[in-house]
């Protein structure tokens, strides 16, 4: 997905062909959980510090943002985990 965020605020989702992501779509919640770096660091935030089993993250070393964190919440569950990849980062100016 390509997500353009302005202060913090969700601007426009599209997917990977080009196809934008309506408020109005089903998805757009899901979508819209992780849509902003603020909100990645909050997932991650919770993850650590809310117990769940296992945690890994990987930083951009220009500007510290997580660019890919993988989630296990329950060790011996089945589809609890999340993995989630930040790239492609581009300051707006």
């Amino acid at each position: 997905m390509t997500i353009e965020v302005q202060n913090n605020k969700v601007i426009s989702m599209a997917l990977s062909d080009g196809t934008a992501v309506a408020a109005t779509d089903p998805n757009y919640e899901t979508f819209s959980r992780d849509a902003t770096i603020e909100r990645v660091f909050a997932r991650l935030d919770a993850a650590q510090s809310g117990g769940a089993d296992e945690v890994t993250v990987t930083y951009d070393n220009i500007y510290g943002f997580p660019t890919e964190i993988h989630i296990d919440f329950i060790k011996n569950a089945v589809d609890d985990e999340l993995s989630l990849q930040l790239s492609n980062f581009e300051p707006l100016e």
